[in-house]
């Protein structure tokens, strides 16, 4: 008897043990992941027909509001493409816009951004642009009706679909007019394609005039250095990455930057007029020029390419995938 007691006292303690034990990984367990920054959810898994939901910093109300993927893109569709354009081009869009968040939703992009508690933040220069209804109708006023139905339905049209090559999400870059020719951009779905489609935009050409005097002023160079300016050289597609003004050294990003060109192609004539020596700019396209040209993309869809064909042009190699 006494040994049976005490066999049973052993097997409640051993119990008790395996129970502490438990409770005590539990315990660690919680505290690793509070410190992570709690659970990492799947954030490609599909709330339902609207798309996961996605926490975008909106830069001028300095906050962070979480709607769901397809009404974000509403908002993107509407801000980064005109709603005149053709049903098949705004429909890529769509498609690229899903999947550069939906790329960031999968990275910390954030981190030391100023909106790490968010996916993506409104601001163009950062990741993409997006407006509210509001500001939807006040763009459209009485056109309001007719676009907002035109981009839900481009929305609607292409629930769920992303880009992607060899199984992963692709970096969706796109612009606004590339000039003739879109630029290489390091990957292989982004190669540089000759566009035929963007020669009507309204900034597939532009010009912008500095005195010598302005030119100085904004390049901070002296009268010797930019008599010396020159290309020093120019990427395949003809934009210009590296330009000199005697030592100083500029990279055509920072030359477009600070002179606010629309674009890295570009070449300039100096001229006299009058007293004053000016340098006239020729500008080719808008934007970056790499992977989807906006207006190509408008061009192509006008000579009744799918938005299929528009994406897989644009973005060379790249398969079209429903994710929801």
């Amino acid at each position: 008897m006494t040994k049976g007691k005490w066999h049973g006292q052993k097997s409640i303690k051993k119990k008790l043990s395996y129970l502490v034990m438990l409770l005590t990984i539990s315990i660690f367990l919680s505290c690793v992941i509070y410190l992570a920054g709690g659970p990492k959810e799947n954030k490609n898994q599909a709330a339902g027909p609207q798309g996961p939901n996605v926490r975008i910093f909106l830069s001028k109300e300095d906050k962070v509001v979480t709607l769901p993927m397809e009404e974000v893109l509403m908002g993107v569709l509407a801000a980064e493409m005109p709603a005149s354009f053709e049903m098949s081009a705004l429909e890529a869009q769509a498609v690229a816009a899903r999947t550069y968040i939906m790329r960031r939703m999968d990275e910390p992009w954030g981190v030391g951004s100023g909106h790490a508690d968010s996916d993506i933040c409104d601001d163009p220069a950062h990741c993409q642009a997006y407006i509210n209804k509001e500001a939807m109708q006040e763009k459209w006023g009485s056109n309001f009706e007719t676009y907002y139905n035109k981009i839900s339905q481009a929305v609607q049209n292409t629930a769920g679909q992303v880009l992607s090559f060899d199984g992963e999400l692709i970096e969706a870059l796109y612009h606004s007019t590339c000039g003739g020719q879109t630029e290489d951009g390091g990957k292989p779905y982004l190669v540089s394609v000759p566009c035929f489609w963007d020669t009507e935009a309204p900034k597939y050409e532009s010009k912008v005039i500095f005195t010598a005097n302005e030119l100085k002023e904004l390049l901070n160079v002296s009268s010797k250095e930019l008599a010396a300016i020159q290309i020093t050289s120019r990427s395949a597609s003809g934009r210009v990455t590296g330009l000199s003004c005697g030592e100083k050294i500029f990279t055509g990003s920072k030359i477009r930057e600070l002179l606010g060109l629309n674009s890295t192609n570009f070449a300039w004539l100096a001229a006299v007029n009058g007293s004053e020596e000016e340098y006239i700019f020729t500008v080719q396209g808008y934007g970056h020029g790499i992977g989807l040209c906006q207006n190509g993309a408008n061009g192509m869809a006008k000579e009744g390419k799918s938005a299929a064909e528009i994406l897989l042009y644009y973005y060379q190699g790249a398969e079209i995938e429903k994710k929801y």
